[in-house]
């Protein structure tokens, strides 16, 4: 069962590994190292290597932390995280609200305020924290690969955090190179961004930053380069797709700074092709 820390908790992980561990969760328990927390955490130079987390029913997950929530104020530094699999299995229910998302390292958040600074989430090896490390060139076979993904069979997901509906959140010198699956928005860094609070990303490589946003947000020195694609109906989006964020919601301040997109854009089997250029964000054509 996951760790629900009942005080504020520094772990310095000291470049020590977590290697193998499987968590499946009871119904409506978040699934993670962590499961809720709901006091402050601080979390540094940590590797999770081969984390198989399960969350089911109502509930969220990520490798690191299932939810981070209340008066929480969530510090995560120089933490590796390779090979993971992360699933939530059950649906939203309608009247609760209660969010139903996966992420390489959060599920949820809607606490006070989390950071993530020199987080790295990937499918290859590295035996250093540092992301500037060169990856082993272990082949993984084709299995492994297809079972190795960031899932929520209802919710949101994102290589990094599922999803934030409360707090303020920063996210620097972070990357995700994961495969990423969700039922609502998917982000290579966040699932959606729904939040009063602000939302700052700087210095990251990811594929596509954010599948929702409806808040203030800041992005400088961000490198996107993903094939992202939209598998919506021909007669209307499912949802949005964009090279940095897909929907955007609300007339919050919205700000990006050297920031490039150099992927492909799939609308149902048309693709877009971009070359380099300055930032781009598309929305859904409802915004």
């Amino acid at each position: 069962m996951p760790v629900d820390p009942q005080f504020a908790l520094d772990y310095h992980g000291n470049t020590f590994s977590i290697d193998g561990i499987r968590i499946e969760t009871e119904d409506g328990v978040n699934g993670g190292l962590f499961g809720n927390v709901t006091k402050n955490l601080t979390v540094d130079h940590l590797i999770l290597r081969r984390m198989n987390v399960t969350a089911n029913g109502t509930a969220c997950a990520g490798a690191l932390i299932g939810r981070g929530s209340e008066e929480s104020q969530i510090d995560v530094s120089d933490v590796l995280i390779q090979y993971p699999e992360i699933s939530v299995n059950g649906t939203r229910n309608a009247a609760s609200g209660a969010s139903v998302d996966a992420g390489g390292v959060v599920g949820t958040f809607d606490g006070k305020s989390l950071s993530l600074t020199g987080v790295l989430v990937e499918n290859s090896f590295r035996s250093k924290v540092s992301a500037g490390s060169e990856p082993d060139r272990t082949e993984l076979s084709g299995e492994e690969e297809a079972a190795l993904r960031i899932f929520s069979s209802y919710g949101a997901a994102g290589g990094l955090i599922g999803s934030v509906t409360d707090g303020n959140l920063k996210i620097s010198a972070s990357a995700s190179s994961v495969y990423v699956d969700g039922k609502d928005y998917v982000g290579g860094l966040i699932g959606s961004a729904v939040t009063a609070g602000k939302v700052m990303i700087d210095g990251c490589y990811v594929g596509g930053l954010i599948g929702a946003l409806d808040g203030e947000m800041t992005v400088g020195q961000c490198f996107v380069a993903a094939g992202i694609n939209d598998s919506g109906s021909s007669g209307g989006y499912s949802g949005g797709t964009g090279g940095l964020i897909g929907c955007v919601t609300g007339n919050k301040k919205l700000e990006f700074q050297d920031c490039y997109f150099v992927g492909n854009i799939d609308r149902r089997g048309k693709t877009e092709k971009q070359d380099g250029g300055p930032t781009i964000s598309r929305d859904w054509p409802g915004n």
